[in-house]
């Protein structure tokens, strides 16, 4: 059998019998990594060119991770280093602020973990909110 003809049975056999199956992509893995900050509802939080709706995670390098350092030290008393770099130490205080805020914890950082912690808010009163 030729190649062609091996990839028009696999063709039909995908298309008839359901073979292949493509999963859907979930709304984590279509947002854009977070590179960047935007004030957005009054607080600083984590962007992708100018859109919060973005993700990162452990090994992220950014001013993203700076910022989300920054709330995480601000509105949960995290201790870290605000050095910009998503290691455990960042995951592990993700982790328990998701925990409180009741997102899932898995130590990402999402649309949804967005919406639930509390950000850093900017002047004129400061203090922790959270943002849609």
């Amino acid at each position: 059998m030729s190649r062609k003809s091996v990839r028009a049975a696999l063709a039909t056999l995908a298309v008839g019998g359901g073979l292949f199956a493509i999963a859907p992509a979930s709304p984590a893995d279509a947002a854009p990594q977070c590179n960047s900050h935007v004030v957005y509802q009054e607080a600083n939080v984590p962007s992708a060119g100018g859109s919060v709706n973005c993700q990162m995670g452990q090994g992220a390098q950014s001013e993203a991770v700076l910022y989300l350092q920054y709330t995480l030290n601000y509105c949960y008393n995290a201790g870290l280093s605000q050095d910009g770099e998503f290691g455990p130490r960042t995951k592990a205080a993700l982790i328990e602020a998701q925990r409180q805020a009741g997102a899932a914890r898995d130590g990402v950082y999402g649309p949804e973990t967005r919406s639930k912690i509390l950000h850093r808010a900017i002047g004129p009163i400061f203090g922790c909110k959270r943002v849609s």
